[in-house]
Formats: structure tokens, C-alpha cells, sequence
């Protein structure tokens, strides 16, 4: 079973390159970014990945992301 990697400026440079790596390991990704420096057209158009609009700040939604995931990488 597929991993879920919960990635937090996932939109940006770096963010987006490791988005990438994650899905050539076949795992999937939810992306967590406020696009106030990120921008969605640099995640791959790709089924594993759901972006999700919000800020790491927002205790609630992190804490829900959270569950959803298997393992969290913090760029944010």
C-alpha cells in the first residue's frame, strides 16, 4: 500500500521538486500551501496528488491533514 506524504509548501520550488520525487516513489501526496509564494502550476497534474489551500497556521486543518498522512515533511 501507497504511503501518504503530507507536504507543507508543497507549491514552491523546493516543495514541488520533492512532490515529485515522492510520486516517482509511488506514493501519494497531499499538498498543504497558502500560495502566498507557492504556485499551484508547479505541482504535477498527477491523480496522487491533492492540493489542499490553507495555512500551516490554521491548528485545525493541520491537525486533520495530520491524520490523513502516513508521514509529514515541513517546508512551510
Amino acid at each position: 500500500m501507497a504511503e501518504r506524504i503530507l507536504v507543507t509548501g508543497g507549491c514552491g520550488l523546493i516543495g514541488s521538486s520533492l512532490v515529485e520525487r515522492i510520486l516517482a516513489a509511488r506514493s501519494t501526496v497531499l499538498v498543504l500551501d497558502n500560495l502566498s509564494t507557492g504556485r499551484r502550476e508547479n505541482l504535477p497534474n498527477h491523480p496522487g496528488v491533492e492540493l489542499v489551500v490553507g495555512d500551516v497556521c490554521d491548528d485545525a486543518l493541520v491537525g486533520t491533514l495530520v491524520r490523513r498522512a502516513d508521514r509529514v515533511v515541513h517546508l512551510a
